[in-house]
């Protein structure tokens, strides 16, 4: 039995191994390698709960096996616990030292809290424990990378490719490089590398995405911001954002203060900075929409990235029909428009591609921030004034959500 679940986990059949191992434990209930084995494949089926179940009792049963540890930590990983993946990680590097895969996960998880220099020191422990080691060589690569080392990084990448030209993440390494450089087509051809190499990896598949959406050029260049965002500190983002926040503030008192044309230019200057805020919140949503609407775009999205695309449409066409309802009809019904922004806004939590935290989040502004736009719409077609105290509630709730909300969630 040992030998066929072993088989099963090697070809990546999770499921038929679970349910083999829980056959094995009925019959032998203290097994501690079934349970190893089972809470692997209930991590990888993702039963999170009862991966994290079973390695509290494998810990309590072995507290001086440091594979445990490990693999408790990768479900607190999945489970977006970083800092108690990264502890769970320091008890297993404390028991054995010496394999150079706990370091590996440990830069990983420093590497995903933009602790860059820490990161760098963990995986450079690894490699000196195995040289050979190349996913932890890529994800050298990736770090220096991160840290604008683009000429060290390239040379660890090509060691790797001189090794194993089919090497899926170094092609994938190379991929996100190119598109950081807003170089397109050589992107593409390493992802399509990678991916002829191994269709399901995760990392090529969204490298992939990421730059079928980038040929159009607007997302290219939000991209690219992007990724510059993604190797900052928090700390960094946070002061980006009141930054931007003051020096509108300071921008529109100053164009009142001169008066004259100053103040119309002070007030488009401000509007276009909040529309380049505003998007990086929602092109990344209405691109997967674009991908949906295309035949081989709509092929490489997975399930959750199909239900934020269909709930996108839904939300852009509330915005053409406010839009169009506001013009002809009513200038009240501009207020549907602004149910589809905020929509667009919470688009991506709202559909679980975030954290959990983050769809209630979404839920909570969403469904209040509907109620009110649906409200002033009433109210405004029979003329009463309280619609315009309604407008001003929903857009506050837009505010809050882009500038506090989706910030806290990401």
């Amino acid at each position: 039995m040992e030998e066929r679940i072993d088989l099963l986990m090697a070809q990546g059949k999770y499921k038929m191994a679970y349910d083999l191992s829980k056959e094995g434990l009925s019959m032998d209930p203290s097994n501690v390698q079934l349970l190893t084995v089972l809470a692997t494949c209930a991590l990888n089926i993702n039963k999170l709960d009862e991966s994290l179940e079973i390695t509290t009792d494998l810990i309590g049963k072995q507290p001086w096996n440091a594979y445990h540890y490990y693999l408790r930590a990768h479900v607190f990983l999945q489970k977006n616990n970083n800092e108690e993946a990264l502890n769970l990680m320091n008890q297993a590097i404390e028991i054995d030292s010496y394999n150079s895969v706990y370091f590996e996960l440990k830069a990983r998880i420093l590497f995903s809290q933009n602790k860059y220099k820490e990161a760098e020191e963990a995986v450079k422990i690894a490699l000196s424990i195995d040289a050979q080691n190349t996913s932890a060589t890529n994800l050298l690569a990736r770090i220096l990378n991160y840290q604008g080392k683009r000429k060290e990084s390239e040379i660890l990448m090509d060691s790797v490719l001189d090794r194993d030209p089919e090497n899926v993440e170094s092609h994938a390494n190379y991929g996100m490089q190119y598109l950081e450089k807003g170089k397109v087509s050589k992107a593409i051809e390493h992802f399509q590398q990678a991916l002829f190499k191994s269709p399901t990896n995760e990392y090529a598949q969204h490298g992939m995405k990421l730059a079928m959406k980038a040929k159009f050029p607007l997302y290219r260049w939000l991209l690219q911001f992007q990724l510059f965002m993604s190797k900052q500190s928090s700390n960094v983002n946070i002061a980006l954002i009141f930054g931007i926040i003051i020096m509108m503030r300071v921008i529109r008192t100053a164009g009142e203060k001169i008066g004259g044309i100053a103040e119309p230019i002070g007030y488009t200057i401000v509007g276009i900075l909040v529309l380049i805020v505003l998007s990086t919140w929602i092109l990344d949503s209405i691109m997967t929409f674009v991908l949906y609407t295309q035949k081989n775009g709509r092929l490489a999205l997975n399930e959750k990235e199909l239900d934020l695309a269909k709930f996108t449409g839904i939300q852009l066409l509330l915005i053409g029909i406010g839009v169009i309802l506001g013009l002809v009809v009513d200038f009240n019904y501009l207020h549907i428009a602004g149910m589809g922004f905020l929509g667009l806004l919470t688009s991506r939590n709202f559909v679980g591609m975030g954290l959990e935290k983050g769809k209630k989040i979404a839920y909570l502004f969403y469904g209040v921030g509907s109620l009110l736009f649906l409200g002033a719409t009433v109210l405004g077609m029979i003329g009463n004034e309280a619609a315009s105290m309604l407008s001003t509630g929903a857009i506050f709730c837009c505010v809050i959500y882009t500038w506090v909300g989706n910030s806290w969630v990401r």
